[in-house]
């Protein structure tokens, strides 16, 4: 995840900026792992859980920024493109999921809903950086 985020504000915006994005993602990330775990009291668990995430998310992101970059320099039709993107998202959202149960001890259930809550933070976060950067000139 956070591979692609790099990848994406470089792009958009610069070296500078796609280093400061991924950093307060990064922070982001940690803080609400870090305040989940102990909300469930089981802060023991931290390291475990934050390389398990950050260790898919870099084989997931990877795998999603491969087919985007595939996909735009191919003539296969938009949909199947779309769909694959998708297909990768429920993927993530569900080894989350999966790797949150654990470290919760807690139903799978729970863990999707968490995880998807990281997802609707973690977006209105990447909002709110596209507005500080875009008024931002480094």
């Amino acid at each position: 995840m956070l591979l692609s985020i790099s990848i994406y504000y470089m792009l958009k915006q610069g070296f500078g900026e796609s280093m400061i994005a991924t950093l307060l993602e990064l922070v982001v990330l940690i803080g609400l792992t870090v305040a989940i775990l102990y909300s469930y009291s089981r802060s023991h668990r931290i390291v475990q859980t934050l390389t398990a995430l950050m260790g898919t998310g870099a084989l997931i992101g990877t795998l999603a920024l491969i087919l985007l970059i595939v996909f735009q320099t191919s003539p296969v039709p938009s949909g199947v493109g779309t769909l694959l993107m998708w297909a990768i998202f429920v993927w993530n959202l569900s080894v989350v999921a999966h790797i949150l149960r654990h470290a919760l001890d807690a139903h799978f259930v729970i863990g999707f809903l968490i995880a998807i809550g990281y997802t609707v933070f973690l977006n209105q976060f990447r909002v709110f950086i596209d507005q500080v950067l875009g008024s931002a000139s480094f």
